[in-house]
């Protein structure tokens, strides 16, 4: 009796094995085991997932890597040109900084205020945080306040802005009533001022 029973356990024991292998445990749409035939299914996509991604990450580190190669012999070159230029004399801190002369620099601000029919004050300041040293300029801040109408004040800024001999970058700007007109506040930072006038 003893045998039979163990017989019977060990025949159902291995139907059961096969049913999994073939099918597979299933509840709903929840797989608990897959089968073997699911199993190689999911190598086989697991293969192609790590071939296609291998492919993808060789290429894209191929096509960086001549980017970069491409990047550096561009930069190289055109090192090489600026350094030939600064030898032959062709870049000096002249031309390589704008340098202004203090007189000119007002004049050109000056007229432009008329101009644009605004009321302008100006400082000059040395810029503390400027590390550059030349004995021919000074780099300095430039601080305005501008007083006059809206539009008055938006023309002065687009000329001194637009002008390619200033090379000007506003920033730190406010805008707040005065009186009857309003009053702008900005500043021009990094100016290259000739050493020789200042």
């Amino acid at each position: 009796m003893r045998k039979s029973i163990l017989t019977l356990i060990l025949i159902i024991s291995i139907i059961l094995c096969f049913i999994i292998i073939f099918l597979g445990i299933k509840i709903g749409n929840l797989t608990l085991i897959n089968s073997y035939k699911n199993v190689e299914e999911l190598s086989a996509q697991k293969r192609e997932l790590l071939s296609e991604l291998n492919y993808k990450n060789t290429k894209e580190y191929e096509e960086k890597k001549y980017k970069l190669e491409e990047s550096i012999k561009n930069y190289k070159d055109i090192k090489g040109i600026y350094d030939n230029k600064v030898l032959s004399g062709e870049i000096t801190d002249d031309n390589l900084y704008n340098v202004q002369d203090i007189e000119n620099l007002y004049l050109t601000i000056e007229n432009y205020a008329k101009q644009k029919g605004v009321t302008l004050n100006l400082d000059v300041l040395k810029n503390s945080t400027e590390t550059t040293i030349s004995t021919e300029y000074i780099i300095c801040d430039l601080k305005f306040r501008v007083t006059g109408e809206y539009i008055s004040i938006t023309d002065f800024l687009y000329s001194i802005e637009g002008d390619d001999n200033l090379h000007f970058e506003i920033s730190n700007f406010t805008l707040e009533k005065s009186g009857n007109d309003l009053q702008a506040s900005f500043d021009v930072k990094k100016v290259p001022i000739n050493s020789n006038n200042v």
